[in-house]
């Protein structure tokens, strides 16, 4: 049987702004970059100041550092510029002291205490495509921000288009 693990859930404004409001720290700034960057949880958990290109306004990563194993450069969003001036450079170069299973942890609790449900850190990186998406970001520039391999991987996390598509679908059957 095939593996049913495909997820839908984009996180609201308003429960990004609880996020915030309720968080601080490197908390905040981890939520910040998955909203903003859809980058994926280990990136954001493993980023240093090494791959922050101020210049270029990107972060970017090797092929090393991704899941997919291809260089990945990401624009710097201004609510992630913004934070990124707020955080004092640490002499190992890491943005994040926290271990990133108790970073993963705290999100948790968070979403708990607020009342959030069934909100995975994961599902920032779908509302980031999303945003994107509803920005009028075209997908082969998505493709090469978030590192997806194929059209059909990115299709998942493309709420915008799944919905104009069902739109789409419902009318012509009327």
């Amino acid at each position: 049987m095939p593996e049913r693990n495909q997820r839908d859930r984009i996180c609201s404004m308003e429960e990004y702004e609880k996020l915030l409001k309720a968080s601080s720290g490197e908390l905040r700034l981890a939520i910040i970059l998955g909203f903003w960057t859809g980058m994926r949880f280990g990136e954001v958990a493993n980023l240093q100041w090494k791959h922050i290109d101020t210049k270029a306004n990107s972060l970017r990563l090797s092929r090393q550092e991704t899941k997919e194993a291809d260089n990945k450069e990401i624009p710097i969003p201004n609510a992630v510029k913004q934070e990124l001036k707020k955080l004092a450079h640490s002499i190992d170069g890491k943005l994040f002291k926290t271990k990133s299973e108790l970073l993963s942890g705290q999100f948790v609790k968070l979403c708990s205490r607020l009342g959030i449900k069934d909100l995975h850190f994961h599902d920032l990186r779908h509302t980031a495509v999303t945003n994107l998406r509803r920005a009028g970001v075209d997908l082969l520039t998505i493709k090469n921000i978030t590192g997806h391999k194929s059209l059909k991987t990115l299709e998942r996390y493309n709420r915008i288009d799944l919905g104009a598509a069902l739109l789409r679908r419902r009318s012509s059957l009327d």
